[in-house]
């Protein structure tokens, strides 16, 4: 199945997701007021990302990630576009396998809570 989505569509949600996240940490008191996206360590940035990309897949529909998709080349080119719009230098080397461990994770998690409705019904 071919997802088609622009890169730049794509980045922007990636992008308003990441920020809803670090608002969310910085309200309870993870980063002081003040504090900007742009100003936090790569690590935590990268923490923060990942996250975002779990809650956007989370958010599609199970036919999306359950088949054979295009979805994490469409997260990586948006990782790497980051790399400009956030002006981090350090997205440029994000690749497909961080992406498509998140994807596989969302499988697995769904799969396992498919299991688990279908125990509780028999």
């Amino acid at each position: 199945m071919e997802i088609k989505i622009s890169v730049t569509t794509a980045a922007n949600l990636l992008s308003q997701r990441m920020r809803a996240e670090f608002e969310d940490r910085r309200k309870i008191g993870l980063y002081p007021d003040g504090y900007d996206i742009n100003m936090i360590p790569f690590k935590d940035l990268k923490k923060i990302t990942e996250t975002a990309i779990f809650d956007l897949i989370i958010l599609l529909p199970a036919e999306i990630f359950m088949k054979e998709n295009n979805l994490a080349l469409i997260i990586t080119t948006a990782v790497r576009t980051l790399a400009k719009d956030l002006n981090r230098e350090e997205f440029v080397l994000y690749d497909r396998s961080n992406a498509q461990n998140i994807v596989n994770s969302v499988t697995r998690l769904f799969k396992r809570t498919d299991r688990d409705k279908s125990y509780l019904n028999n």
